[in-house]
């Protein structure tokens, strides 16, 4: 299955380094990248990525607000969004990481440091999107987890993969 990667930054030459670093390094992994956060949101409009690397200055809407704009739509609520600044400030930070950032890499960025993070951060569950994936297979979730309607069971719902009772 393959990953899909957003990268937003406002410097191309950042993107291409991005895109050639991460397509190197990780395995099953597409990435779509964008100059513009208005371009970027309007994708987003119709698509899910695994992950967003967002740049946090930038000339149209600041990456701070691209989070919020973002983090609106429910689908991108488990999305993990790494920050990227030049800024080490601990306010900073701290916006982002109340706007919805879930990591952070910094200017300059180091390709060993950007490729870890991204594959800790894919490698991760994301519960929100289990959640999702689990209703589309029949599932519910039921106090924190996946349950699915059996026939074994007379119809009720049971734990999702687990054994029913006589069942070896």
């Amino acid at each position: 299955m393959t990953q899909t990667i957003l990268l937003l930054d406002d410097e191309t030459d950042n993107i291409v380094l991005m895109e050639e670093t991460l397509k190197r390094k990780l395995r099953g992994v597409s990435t779509v990248g964008f100059t513009s956060p208005l371009e970027a949101l309007a994708w987003c409009a119709g698509h899910e990525p695994d992950l967003c690397l967002i740049d946090y200055k930038m000339p149209e809407m600041s990456g701070i607000e691209f989070l919020m704009r973002v983090r609106q739509n429910p689908a991108f609520h488990g999305i993990p969004m790494v920050m990227i600044t030049g800024m080490s400030r601990e306010d900073v930070q701290q916006v982002a990481l109340v706007s919805g950032a879930t990591e952070f890499l910094n200017k300059p960025i180091d390709p060993v440091d950007m490729v870890v993070r991204c594959q800790n951060l894919l490698a991760s569950p994301n519960p929100v999107r289990t959640a999702s994936a689990s209703r589309k297979a029949g599932h519910r979730c039921i106090g924190g987890g996946a349950w699915h309607r059996s026939a074994r069971a007379g119809g009720h719902y049971s734990p999702a993969g687990s054994l029913q009772r006589g069942a070896r």
